[in-house]
């Protein structure tokens, strides 16, 4: 015969969830320290340098803790507190960022934008450090019309007058020919500083031209720099530039980029560059911003 069915209860046996006990951590940043009170043990350490990045605007994937230790093996970002061992109620712990975090100062500090080629400071916003850095993430839009602290225009032209760009303003680089038609650059065109730039009717217009200014270059254009204007180079600030690019077609290569006023880490690009607008007429869809440095770089 069959055997009889085993009769059971009819109910779920759960597995009991682990309890997490409460954690207060406390990081030391330079000359602060950090109270994280209250953190729950199923907390990964890359929560806990989430939670930090907001308090340090150090990013958090350049943060690292020194003084946690794992019960076995490496301490990773993975690994829960649960994992740790700490030493209640509180563990001390050291945030360190990367080098170049440096240059962000403590939050209780003033920023000041200096004249690269001078190194004077200027005192132009009220603004401090933690301030700037958060606002150029968008995460204090109309935070200055709040607090009373408004940004500082050091530099505009609305190009309100017909002619050769302002000069006191503006300036025709052409020094550059001496490098751009090198087997690296290649660049068919000749910078003038002439009738390749112009304002009218409130609009600076920089053209390119098929005119054959040399038996060798058939095309001549123009760039234009602020280095030489008053307030015209910035070490920390907002740049705001509204441009209309030209038909996308292959040779063309409008950009508006920012360089280092001094090459005091070496020449190009061990001191750097930020490309805020590139378009390449090869891909006329497409509009690049870049930053080139020694690591950051691709020839």
């Amino acid at each position: 015969p069959a055997p009889a069915p085993t009769l059971v209860d009819d109910a779920v046996v759960k597995e009991a969830e682990p309890e997490f006990r409460r954690v207060n951590l406390s990081c030391k940043w330079r000359d602060r320290v950090i109270e994280l009170p209250g953190l729950d043990e199923s907390l990964t350490v890359e929560d806990v340098k989430i939670i930090i990045e907001e308090e340090t605007s150090v990013p958090a994937e350049r943060v690292k803790l020194v003084g946690l230790k794992a019960s076995v093996g490496r301490v990773n970002d993975d690994m829960r507190l649960a994992d740790l061992v700490l030493k209640l109620p509180t563990q001390k712990v050291i945030v360190m960022g990367t080098p170049d975090e440096e240059l962000l100062r403590e939050p209780s500090s003033p920023v000041e934008i200096f004249d690269d080629l001078s190194d004077r400071p200027i005192q132009v916003t009220k603004y401090t450090a933690w301030e700037w850095a958060r606002c150029s993430r968008g995460e204090l839009d109309g935070f200055n019309e709040d607090s009373g602290k408004p940004w500082k225009c050091v530099f505009v032209d609305t190009f309100l007058v017909d002619g050769p760009p302002d000069a006191s303003k503006w300036a025709f680089q052409t020094d550059c020919n001496a490098w751009v038609h090198d087997q690296h650059h290649r660049e068919r065109q000749l910078y003038t500083d002439k009738e390749n730039a112009h304002v009218e009717n409130g609009v600076l217009y920089i053209e390119a031209r098929r005119d054959q200014p040399t038996p060798d270059l058939p095309y001549s254009s123009a760039r234009l720099t602020t280095r030489d204007a008053a307030h015209g180079r910035w070490r920390y600030g907002r740049v705001e530039v509204c441009a209309k690019l030209p038909p996308g077609k292959p040779g063309l290569w409008p950009a508006i980029w920012m360089m280092p006023s001094r090459s005091v880490y070496g020449k190009w690009p061990l001191s750097g560059e930020i490309d805020l607008m590139e378009n390449v007429g090869w891909e006329p869809g497409v509009v690049r911003a870049s930053i080139h440095t020694a690591k950051n770089h691709r020839r």
